[in-house]
């Protein structure tokens, strides 16, 4: 298996899909079952939620119709504990707000085993997780010390999918796309690869959280950060 497309990848990692082979189904059948994203975790990025809370939950309200569902997009989702954690602060957002929007989150991972974990959504959470959800008990059932169950409420916003995001027409109309870490394990060429296929699914309101990809690169597909070191993007004003 080649690695030519790879960046350097933490030890404790796999090797990464490599998008140009992906016709190879030996290759699909390995990142099918050993994980691609190896970092997550219950609201793990600050600046995430922080961003939520403001700009992005008004900007959209004051965007949309007041009735629309917000769509968004947990990319490389992992085991869902990042896709639960948007669901849980949009919630808590919407209803602060008393905004009219419903929502969903559709949460991919080519990882069939990280996507039946986010399905039963049951973790064992780890000591640095413990103090971050202190805020957010009401959306947990706690089953002993460590181990908790997300809710109903919910998990009825967030629809897994065991699936490659390269593959086309899977993804479509979100307004709000959350990409935190995966592509950190790509070289930039593959990068580019799969930030084209996220944008064609965005819509033209919408914002996109990403990592891995700088200020300029993305200025010259038609994107800005909402704030000089931010990681949301949203289209300039003359695209």
């Amino acid at each position: 298996m080649t690695d030519k497309n790879f960046s350097k990848i933490p030890k404790k990692s796999t090797h990464v899909y490599d998008a140009n082979l992906a016709d190879s189904s030996d290759l699909i059948s390995f990142f099918e079952s050993n994980s691609l994203v190896t970092a997550t975790g219950f609201f793990r990025l600050t600046e995430l939620y922080d961003g939520l809370a403001n700009p992005i939950i008004t900007s959209l309200h004051n965007d949309m119709k007041n009735d629309s569902a917000i769509q968004v997009l947990s990319a490389g989702c992992s085991d869902g504990r990042e896709a639960y954690s948007v669901a849980m602060s949009l919630k808590r957002l919407i209803d602060k707000n008393r905004f009219s929007h419903s929502f969903s989150v559709k949460a991919v991972d080519i990882n069939k085993n990280m996507i039946e974990i986010g399905r039963k959504g049951q973790y064992q959470l780890r000591r640095d997780e413990l103090a971050k959800i202190e805020d957010y008990q009401e959306f947990f059932e706690k089953k002993d010390e460590r181990t908790v169950s997300v809710k109903t409420e919910i998990k009825r916003r967030v629809t897994f999918q065991s699936a490659d995001i390269m593959q086309p027409g899977l993804l479509k109309n979100f307004d709000l796309i959350i990409c935190a870490n995966l592509l950190l394990y790509y070289k930039k060429e593959i990068r580019i690869k799969i930030l084209d296929i996220l944008l064609q699914s965005l819509n033209t309101h919408g914002y996109i959280f990403i990592e891995g990809l700088g200020s300029r690169y993305m200025k010259s597909i038609g994107l800005e950060r909402i704030f000089p070191g931010s990681h949301f993007f949203k289209r300039l004003m003359t695209h």
